[in-house]
């Protein structure tokens, strides 16, 4: 099948900011789309993966002149950075469609699209134009690119929490507030144009409250892309940023319409366009409204995450409480003697967040996840089976003839459920849903294992070819798993592809069409090797911090391990020579640390086999979170739904009965043993408020 003839696939990560390297939360969104490039392709898709730089605006010009060097050499030194941890990560975007915003091309697509609008204005009334110009008077916030007030008045940005800088200044404006019907129209018709639906939920009713009319240039810095016609002005970053993802395809190429370029007509509308939840109104609101107005189709469907919290807090360049992906994957790949930190990262951030959600990053318990699922589950397993393989049959795939048509049904039959609904889940971008289905794939074939012992029935030389039999389905069921597991982590499956004896490249396997009998018996395995070798916690640990100290404060790392080795041991901080007196008081900075929330209950379900747990879904405003509270002996589910409750939002997630608890409901109790009694509200009070 060619190129053309193959359906397409057109996704995007939002254009990064230039102004630093990257972090974590960059590395997940781009890490999702990833996965999403790499399951199509395996499904037969002709795809194509954008991403790209944002290198315009206030910030960039301030960063520069701090940093003592030009605008241009900043973003230059920026970009290399991510297209370096990109290459590092093995993410398979497009390299020669990687957008930079300083580019000619794009600052060509740019203005096509401005004068697009303009020509189309041009047979309108003037109070029915698009693009008007005017006096903005507001306030601004240039760490996130963000207006936050349309008065002088000082105000705090919502985001990072920084004074918004006032800003007064001729603009042109886009007239946002016409766009409220035709918004509201395609949200009707195109239900799953923003994933997941409690994000959409925020969007509409946002567009319904009334919108207001946006500038789109700036006339108080130069470093931006100029206006036709009127070079005083330079494009404000929205309008500049979001064009980006029709540059990457071609858009402005060719024409003064800018849609003539026959890569832009094969792929353009995006099929997906994946960001953090901060950035949803302009991609859902702003961005629409300006294809709108251009007469362009707009992107079919925009998936938002949630942050990764770090510290408690969301990650955040401005407020500079990040962690970087480069000390994780190369202090790993260090350590084990081979390559694998780019899959203990993806797996981790895929595995531990539910995706559209918040999530707590921590190092510790990525190296848990690393130890628990991939050393002693995948690649455990996978060693366990071929190394039998190679000691009982010489290394050659046994035959399946002569062993329990029962066990060989049963684990077929299973293989493929988990196999079907983690092919469901990927399409659903439930990346965590789709990683619990590939283990239970392993944990059956384990199991079986367990029952069987192959290790003890290989000495009956009767039970030999039954033996054969087990150990061929064991290694199809982890060829299946390892299929199905490429698009999220794909180095070590290649691996155990090559050990299972199977050619060729991995992502060239068809996983829309997996089945199963695609092990061949008589095939030559290769040598069984751990994929994943154990690492300390410990020793793992300190070397990535050692690692991320060197990126934040270069040579002070080296600095301090030499004072280390020359004045030997040293108590650990905060250390005391002697028992301190209990103190029965906190302070009211101990306080503060609690995140009370208050939340509003939208289910609630009892817990097989639990019988003082509840699963509830609480609503806290800004997110959703699933959260587990041992009130069952004194709530039917049925009484909890729509209650206000009191959460501590700030509580690190914990994993009680295989389900993650994100948070904790306080409820009080008369005495030992006394029924739990949830804290509440008489007066109307909405979800999110502070409780403090």
């Amino acid at each position: 099948m060619t190129t053309q003839e193959k359906p397409k696939f057109y996704l995007t990560t939002p254009i990064y900011y230039a102004n630093s390297r990257p972090h974590v939360g960059s590395a997940y969104t781009t890490i999702a789309c990833d996965v999403m490039a790499r399951y199509k392709r395996m499904c037969g898709y002709d795809v194509v993966y954008v991403t790209g730089t944002d290198e315009h605006g206030v910030n960039i010009e301030r960063a520069a002149e701090k940093a003592g060097i030009s605008p241009q050499e900043l973003v230059d030194k920026n970009e290399k950075i991510f297209r370096e941890l990109w290459d590092l990560l093995g993410i398979t975007y497009d390299r020669d469609k990687f957008v930079r915003t300083t580019s000619p091309e794009h600052a060509r697509a740019v203005q096509a699209l401005v004068k697009r609008t303009l020509e189309r204005d041009r047979k309108l009334p003037e109070k029915e134009r698009a693009i008007y110009k005017g006096k903005y008077e507001g306030r601004y916030c240039i760490y996130d690119n963000l207006y936050v007030s349309d008065t002088p008045e000082p105000v705090n940005c919502p985001t990072c929490g920084r004074l918004a800088e006032l800003v007064s200044e001729e603009n042109y404006f886009f007239r946002l507030s016409a766009y409220r019907e035709r918004l509201e129209a395609l949200y009707s018709a195109s239900p799953q144009f923003l994933v997941p639906d409690f994000r959409f939920n925020e969007v509409k009713s946002f567009v319904g409250a009334g919108l207001k009319d946006i500038s789109i240039s700036r006339k108080s810095i130069k470093w931006g892309i100029p206006w036709p016609g009127d070079p005083e002005h330079v494009f404000y970053v929205w309008y500049d940023a979001l064009t980006s993802y029709m540059t990457g395809v071609g858009f402005g190429r060719t024409g003064e319409e800018g849609d003539a370029d026959p890569v832009f007509k094969r792929y353009w509308p995006a099929d997906v366009h994946m960001m953090g939840k901060e950035i949803i109104r302009f991609h859902a609101v702003y961005w629409p409204a300006f294809l709108m107005a251009a007469g362009l189709p707009v992107p079919r469907q925009i998936v938002a995450h949630g942050w990764l919290l770090f510290e408690q807090e969301k990650m955040s360049k401005s407020k500079g409480n990040v962690a970087y992906p480069e000390p994780i994957v190369n202090a790993l790949d260090e350590l084990a003697g081979a390559k694998v930190g780019n899959d203990a990262l993806r797996y981790y951030l895929l595995r531990e967040t539910v995706f559209g959600h918040d999530g707590n990053f921590s190092r510790e318990a990525l190296i848990t996840r690393y130890n628990a699922d991939l050393t002693n589950g995948l690649g455990n397993l996978a060693s366990r089976v071929l190394t039998m393989i190679g000691n009982y049959f010489h290394g050659v795939i046994p035959d399946r003839t002569n062993w329990d048509s029962n066990e060989a049904m049963a684990l077929e039959q299973n293989v493929y459920i988990r196999s079907s609904a983690s092919k469901r889940a990927y399409d659903d971008y439930r990346f965590s849903d789709a990683a619990q289905d590939i283990w239970q794939i392993m944990s059956l074939v384990d199991f079986l294992l367990v029952a069987q012992k192959p290790w003890a029935m290989i000495a009956d030389v009767s039970q030999r070819l039954a033996v054969g039999g087990l150990l061929h389905d064991a290694a199809e069921a982890i060829r299946i798993a390892t299929v199905l597991a490429h698009p999220a982590i794909p180095d070590a499956t290649q691996r155990i592809w090559e050990q299972l004896g199977q050619e060729g490249n991995l992502a060239d396997q068809r996983i829309d069409q997996l089945q199963w009998g695609g092990l061949k018996p008589g095939t030559k395995i290769g040598k069984p090797e751990a994929v994943f070798p154990r690492l300390d916690k410990k020793q793992a640990l300190e070397k990535i911090e050692a690692m991320e100290n060197e990126i934040k404060n270069p040579g002070a790392a080296a600095a301090s391990a030499s004072v280390a080795s020359t004045s030997g041991a040293a108590p650990a901080a905060g250390t005391a020579a002697a028992p301190a007196t209990a103190n029965p008081y906190i302070t009211i900075d101990d306080f503060a640390k609690i995140d009370l929330r208050v939340g509003t209950v939208k289910s609630a379900e009892r817990i097989p086999g639990a019988d003082k747990l509840l699963k509830l879904i609480v609503d806290l405003g800004s997110e959703t979170r699933q959260i587990l509270s041992g009130i069952a002996p004194a709530y039917a589910p049925e009484e909890l739904v729509g209650r206000k409750v009191v959460v501590v939002a700030n509580l690190a997630p914990r994993k009680m009965r295989g389900l993650e608890s994100a948070g904790m409901i306080l409820a009080a109790s008369d005495g030992e043993g006394g029924k739990p009694i949830i804290c509440t509200f008489t007066d109307e009070i909405a979800a999110g408020a502070k409780v403090k």
